[in-house]
């Protein structure tokens, strides 16, 4: 098994959700005043790449130290829509079944090029990344 890392790069310049402030990162230490290097760090939940618990949504539901590391990796398909899905789209199960075969407890990745629109991609657009990107049919 091959793992991808599908984090998103991270800094001050990661914009969190739209209605949320950016992240402050703070020097509170350097090591000529008192021997190391120290920063602190103020960010939403909802800023770069993360996983929801389902405590966020869910009352009673799990918090993310109780979610084991496995169900977090796994066989998976990455299936390419850019081509077929664009703005406010939405992904239907035959556009990811038409170009790949899916098998029950896969994890599917869908590829829809608004990555391009994160702060550090080719065209930088928040708007479009959080707001006009496709998303998932009910099925």
């Amino acid at each position: 098994m091959k793992l991808i890392d599908l984090t998103q790069p991270w800094g001050t310049m990661a914009p969190p959700f739209p209605t949320d402030p950016p992240p402050v990162i703070s020097v509170i230490g350097t090591i000529s005043d008192g021997g190391l290097f120290s920063q602190k760090i103020e960010t939403p939940m909802h800023c770069g790449t993360h996983i929801d618990a389902p405590i966020h949504a869910l009352s009673g539901g799990k918090d993310m130290a109780s979610i084991p590391l496995e169900q977090l990796f796994g066989e998976g398909v990455i299936v390419d829509v850019s081509d077929v899905c664009g703005e406010f789209d939405i992904i239907k199960p035959h556009h990811i079944t038409d170009k790949m075969e899916v098998n029950k407890g896969d994890i599917l990745i869908i590829h829809t090029g608004f990555h391009h629109y994160y702060f550090n991609g080719s065209t930088p657009d928040e708007t479009a990344y959080f707001c006009k990107h496709p998303g998932p049919y009910k099925e």
